[in-house]
């Protein structure tokens, strides 16, 4: 988003929680903390929060609802049916393609290779490969989830120690 797209989604928290301290520092910490992010979903997060919600949010709850509409991860289930869709399309012979980029990475971690899933899945086996599947995407995804909240703790490591020092006493911290 841009920064005056940040200062806007900011103001509104800033008035709609007037019982906060919002000083011009504050409100530029803030703007720069969720600037990363994207404008449409930020907005979309901060209007539920402040229909629903007494008290204002922190920056990580703001990150955390933001990042969580961010990264559509197939769910499990759907995953697997895009797995077993390219095993009856595509087999060992072609490329699969996937939707996200984590089936192909779990795939991978499954088998060591697209053609050795496909060589190796038998009718048999085949509820075994599901749930060795389905543990090793959820994994998977719980770590990619951790890698985007991550991007925010990364953020605040830039901000100088003195306007950190003003950002815990403003939260409470």
């Amino acid at each position: 988003m841009t920064e005056s797209e940040a200062y806007e989604i900011v103001g509104v928290l800033a008035e709609c929680y007037r019982q906060d301290p919002w000083t011009k520092e504050r409100i530029k910490i803030w703007a720069r903390m969720i600037a990363d992010l994207d404008y449409t979903a930020t907005k979309t997060a901060v209007l539920a929060w402040v229909r629903s919600e007494r008290w204002p949010p922190t920056i990580a709850e703001i990150r955390g609802l933001v990042t969580v509409d961010e990264y559509h991860v197939p769910d499990v289930d759907q995953a697997w049916a895009e797995v077993m869709s390219n095993v009856r399309g595509v087999g060992s012979w072609g490329e699969p393609r996937w939707t996200d980029p984590l089936v192909g990475e779990v795939v991978a971690a499954l088998r060591g290779s697209w053609q050795a899933l496909c060589e190796n899945l038998v009718e048999d086996e085949l509820m075994a490969e599901r749930a060795h599947f389905l543990r090793l995407y959820e994994v998977a995804a719980g770590r990619k989830k951790r890698e985007l909240e991550l991007l925010g703790a990364r953020a605040l490591q830039e901000i100088p120690a003195a306007v950190r020092a003003q950002l815990a006493e403003a939260e409470g911290m």
